[in-house]
């Protein structure tokens, strides 16, 4: 097997730079296709197929590029900018490479190890897939696994080939040196480190918790809460990424492009009992800080310490990456049309007013047990909380305070947790003046609702209502519009109250049909909540409306019907129908 390996290997050493580039340069070339053409099934295949990597930092909309970012495209197809960027790096790391006649390998190092990590998630993830719902056999399916395990062999590949040349050093003390032979990393390296490896171990590990059953994560919220929950998977996402690296490579991505790795102190070899003590201790408290008075704690209590192979330099031109990147995000955060143009849209056609002055009579008419959802005024990201009258006098309310775990989908699933167990929840007596501080009036395109709301709960940053609803009937929201092709497009909704069903569309206005790719009736589950339905242009993109009609799971009489309008483009509304 090892002859094989190196076989591979020599055969492979005088193209990975120009693979590289080849690469690169054929997802940066999509990407422009992308977002200045119509969306299509065939196009979101061949943007797949050049995707790499998955980068998912917290799900950050800063990080989103839209087709309206820099002309005034109708197209809005809409892509991860931080995959956009590994690209680019990507690409620069090949060039360099070539042209230092592969003597400056960080670069490229450090995107190779990026898709080695991230490849070997979509595996996994691929392979726990096919135990609930088994498509190996499809061959799109089998096309993309068979491209993940090509993706993730190069890499490694990359990696062996340009690590080559280092593999005896890494098996000395570091005590065994000349003097300044191999320098111990300095300081702003490690610090560098800790920046890069920290945000890449939560942007690649971010989709990996999807992984998790449901069950492990609800007990985990259950017992301890949605904050602790997440702090230990991103503890144990850390130590699963450090130990990986260290110990197949004694580097981390980090490591890569500063050109340092792992050293043991006391044996000549670092083993994996070293790593992994390594990667535990640098979760003990305020070690990031033991590196200021000295040696690091990780690196004291696992017998390793880190040294630099050029004498702790880093190349000029890699600096020059820092300020494109932001200048790149920046361009498209100031100037993307799309949101931009919404924004402006509901501001000065009145959408958010006329949305404040709807929660404000729903304020002054609350009935009993009726639920007041609340959201962070800054983001959407933020933990749902929850209201529940179960009095009213007058102005005077007595509210229930719910907060949202992992399980619950929709506002029956909330009242339930709260009616299983009513005295365990935290009672507020409030008069509606109150509430009414939550109702934001005023919207910015940098800052949402931020400087609004009320600090509804305690510890908890300032919060807004974002609706107020019953357990009675749907609590149906517009979630996204898609462009599938030149003529079809997919609306998304979403339900968080009744469990229901969509039983039928009808066209009401506009050129269009309803699509034969839809199905009647849809049904949300435990799992999923999201209703979705297809619309068919017969010519051009033009205004239209369409009725959605809703039906009770338990009471077929019970109906609610809802109108989706739009302009063909990205003004939509979605409104009621009262009977």
């Amino acid at each position: 097997m090892k002859n094989i390996l190196k076989i591979v290997q020599e055969k492979l050493a005088p193209y990975i730079g120009k693979v590289s580039f080849v690469m690169a340069l054929l997802a940066l070339l999509i990407t422009v296709v992308t977002l200045y053409t119509k969306g299509s099934e065939t196009l979101y295949y061949v943007v797949s197929t050049f995707r790499y990597v998955d980068l998912q930092f917290l799900k950050f909309d800063f990080f989103e590029v839209s087709g309206g970012t820099f002309s005034n495209s109708s197209s809005y197809n809409r892509l991860n900018g931080l995959n956009i960027s590994f690209n680019i790096i990507l690409l620069l790391g090949s060039i360099f490479y070539i042209k230092t006649n592969k003597k400056d390998q960080g670069l490229l190092q450090f995107a190779h190890a990026i898709i080695l990590f991230s490849s070997i998630i979509s595996v996994l993830s691929f392979v726990i897939h096919q135990f609930n719902n088994f498509t190996l056999f499809k061959p799109i399916v089998f096309f993309f696994f068979v491209l993940n395990i090509a993706q993730l062999l190069f890499s490694y590949f990359v990696l062996m080939i340009t690590e080559a040349k280092y593999s005896n050093v890494k098996n000395i003390k570091f005590k065994e040196f000349k003097d300044n032979e191999y320098p111990l990393a300095i300081k702003y390296k490690r610090f560098l480190h800790l920046l890069l490896d920290s945000f890449l171990f939560m942007s690649l590990t971010f989709n990996a918790f999807k992984l998790l059953p449901r069950g492990i994560l609800y007990d985990m919220t259950k017992l301890i809460g949605d904050r602790f929950t997440l702090t230990i998977l991103f503890v144990i996402s850390a130590i699963v990424y450090y130990g990986f690296f260290e110990t197949f490579f004694r580097r981390t991505p980090a490591k890569f492009l500063t050109n340092t790795f792992v050293l043991g102190t006391v044996k000549e070899k670092v083993k994996f009992d070293n790593i992994l003590v390594r990667s535990v201790s640098r979760k003990i408290p305020f070690n990031t800080f033991s590196f200021l008075w000295g040696t690091g704690w990780h690196d004291s209590i696992s017998e390793t310490t880190v040294v630099s192979l050029d004498d702790n330099r880093i190349p000029k031109k890699y600096w020059l990456i820092i300020p494109f990147l932001i200048l790149f995000f920046f361009t498209n955060y100031q100037f993307n049309k799309f949101r931009v143009d919404y924004i402006r849209y509901k501001t000065e056609n009145g959408k958010i007013e006329s949305e404040a002055e709807v929660l404000d009579k729903k304020i002054n008419n609350l009935q009993l047990y009726d639920f007041i959802t609340l959201k962070n005024t800054h983001n959407n990201w933020g933990r749902s909380y929850f209201y529940k009258v179960i009095e009213v006098k007058g102005d005077q309310l007595t509210l229930a305070e719910i907060k949202k775990t992992y399980n619950e989908r929709n506002i029956e699933e909330i009242d339930f947790l709260y009616e299983s167990k009513p005295d365990e929840f935290k009672k507020h007596n409030v008069n509606k003046d109150y509430l009414r501080n939550g109702v934001c009036r005023e919207y910015s395109f940098f800052s949402g609702f931020k400087g609004q709301g009320v600090t509804y709960i305690e510890g908890e940053e300032p919060m807004r209502i974002y609706a107020i609803n019953n357990t009675f009937e749907p609590i149906l929201f517009f979630k996204s519009y898609y462009n599938r092709s030149d003529n079809e497009v997919e609306i998304e909704l979403e339900n968080y109250g009744m469990i229901c069903k969509l039983v039928n569309a009808r066209v009401l206005e506009g050129d269009i049909k309803i699509s034969k790719r839809n199905s009647f009736p849809q049904k949300v589950s435990k799992y999923n909540n999201d209703f979705e339905v297809y619309i068919e242009f017969n010519k051009e993109r033009s205004p239209f409306s369409i009725e959605l009609t809703f039906e009770d799971n338990i009471d077929i009489y019970e109906k609610h019907r809802y109108v989706f309008k739009s302009d063909g483009a990205f003004k939509h509304s979605f409104t009621k129908v009262e009977e």
